[in-house]
């Protein structure tokens, strides 16, 4: 059983910690930051940094509004919303609020996730020397060149042509005396 801390400073609930809905949101859940304990335990876990706010927008799907300490943040969660909506009307507000902040954290991990593999691929991208610059419609662009492997032979020629392309080219280049 989860329940709440009742605390004479209960702060968390200030009308000024909600997330700020636009204008095309329709709030369909809002909760506040909370202490929660669970059994017998005299303290709990204080929640109150985070306020959720679940928003149906009129042209849109489902969204999690989330308000903390470092801004205000959207989740964005699709349009599957009456299965989400129906499953968080059945819960009390403690686990209501217990769902959305495992959702949120969920997406935050997983986007860390994200960022974190594709910084570690430009970075072996680049110490193989595999990461080019090309520019396109006057925009730079990072490419990553296939990486070599026994497995794929043709690649291997390809890259192996294209080297050899280039080392004439800086042959040919070099030829030029540029000094007059």
């Amino acid at each position: 059983m989860i329940k709440t801390v009742e605390t004479a400073e209960n702060w968390g609930a200030e009308p000024w910690r909600k997330p700020t809905l636009g204008e095309d949101d329709i709030e369909l859940f809002s909760e506040h930051g909370r202490v929660l304990r669970r059994g017998d335990d005299k303290h709990g876990i204080d929640y109150r940094s985070h306020w959720f706010v679940l928003a149906q927008s009129r042209f849109g799907g489902l969204s999690l509004l989330v308000k903390h300490g470092g801004g205000q943040r959207r989740v964005h969660l699709g349009y599957e919303e009456e299965h989400l909506v129906d499953s968080l009307k059945e819960l009390d507000s403690n686990h209501r609020y217990l769902m959305l902040y495992m959702i949120y954290s969920v997406h935050a991990t997983a986007k860390q996730q994200g960022i974190d593999q594709t910084a570690q691929k430009y970075q072996k991208a680049f110490l193989e020397g595999r990461l080019k610059k090309r520019r396109r419609n006057n925009r730079y662009h990072a490419v990553i060149m296939a990486e070599l492997t026994q497995e794929s032979p043709d690649a291997n020629d390809a890259v192996a042509k294209a080297e050899g392309q280039a080392e004439i080219e800086q042959k040919r280049r070099a030829s030029y005396d540029y000094t007059a």
